[in-house]
């Protein structure tokens, strides 16, 4: 657990909070206060692609040649 988790709880268990109150002040350190790795810093600071698609989706007809639907196109 990160110091600032560790120091969220001590908050909450010697405050007067209800249930209620304790899940929103450690939800609102940890939203407010997300931790990443330097690697992933690094590449958010230089504007670099955290990772590439390999990979691209191309419509394959599969029916039967007689139940293929045809569209004929306007010469321009």
């Amino acid at each position: 657990m990160s110091m600032l988790l560790r120091e969220a709880a001590k908050e909450i268990t010697y405050g007067n909070y209800n249930l209620r109150e304790k899940f929103s002040k450690i939800a609102n350190k940890f939203i407010g206060h997300t931790e990443i790795e330097a690697q992933e810093a690094v590449n958010y600071l230089l504007g670099l692609n955290v990772s590439n698609l390999t990979r691209t989706c191309t419509f394959i007809n599969t029916d039967l040649p007689e139940k293929r639907i045809h569209v004929i196109h306007s010469n321009r």
